[in-house]
């Protein structure tokens, strides 16, 4: 069972559950939809991390290596900076998350299946 998330999350649920299915690219709409929306939020600055997280997620897929650790890395380091930002709960969730993405962008030889679970994600 997931651990509990605050209120206000529920727009990254479509996001993630498309990611939980490796629907890499839909999962990139869901989240820039939910950030976009809610842009100037907390819960909108995790979408858009989450939404670099996928479009990583994409470029590997299609073979661009240098577009999937940029975005990658990318993705990690924000995770990690709002991690820092969160309540303990979601802090928690976004920490280990971060690190999972930092060690994907960063392997020598990234396959999609070992992207990051989407158990850490909160919502």
């Amino acid at each position: 069972m997931s651990a509990p998330v605050p209120s206000g999350w529920s727009a990254l649920r479509a996001g993630t559950d498309l990611y939980a299915r490796g629907e890499m690219h839909a999962a990139h709409e869901a989240w820039e939809a939910a950030w976009r929306a809610r842009h100037e939020s907390f819960e909108g600055q995790v979408a858009r991390a989450l939404a670099q997280l996928a479009a990583a997620g994409v470029h590997l897929e299609a073979g661009r290596s240098a577009g999937f650790r940029s975005l990658g890395t990318k993705s990690g380091k924000r995770l990690h900076e709002l991690a820092a930002q969160a309540e303990p709960v979601v802090g928690a969730r976004l920490k280990e998350l971060a690190r999972r993405v930092a060690e994907w962008a960063a392997s020598a030889d990234p396959k999609p299946a070992e992207r990051p679970s989407a158990a850490s994600i909160p919502g």
